[in-house]
């Protein structure tokens, strides 16, 4: 397996850990609904001058929906098992990856991947905000979509 293959191996296990932690399906559809609202949002705000304004209020808001599934102290558990699983699936995988063969994609992905998964720690843990967003504003890494 490549190494960029198991940067993302650790991802989807990371995220489908956190679909195991006993979260309701109605939270898990609640906070991909809010997830794609913001990503809507975003869209549609790009070409308007009032950009800004009305992503923070989408991202305020899915922040908000997420801080509500993570209020489960069971769920909250899982989360941080499966935030420490995959920091040694990642730290394993990088250990073993060959600096010749590591492309910039997989650099990036890996990137990405770790600030998602930071960002969702922290709303796990309810630590305080940090203004930058690890998601993709293209709806991409919807960290409510099994499978990504």
């Amino acid at each position: 397996m490549s190494d960029g293959a198991r940067f993302t191996q650790a991802f989807g296990t990371y995220l489908a850990s956190l679909f195991d932690a006993g979260i309701p399906g109605e939270l898990q559809q609640h906070g991909a609904d809010a997830y794609r609202q913001y990503a809507e949002a975003l869209q549609a705000a790009l070409p308007s001058g009032d950009a800004a304004q009305r992503v923070t209020e989408a991202w305020t808001e899915y922040e908000r929906v997420l801080q509500e599934v993570f209020a489960d102290d069971e769920a909250r558990q899982r989360a941080a098992r499966a935030y420490t699983d995959y920091l040694r699936t990642v730290r394993d995988a990088w250990v073993d990856a060959d600096p010749d063969t590591l492309d910039g994609e997989a650099i990036g992905g890996l990137g990405q991947t770790m600030l998602t998964v930071a960002w969702l720690a922290r709303l796990a843990r309810a630590e305080p905000a940090v203004p930058a967003s690890p998601i993709r504003f293209d709806g991409q890494l919807n960290p409510f979509q099994p499978g990504v």
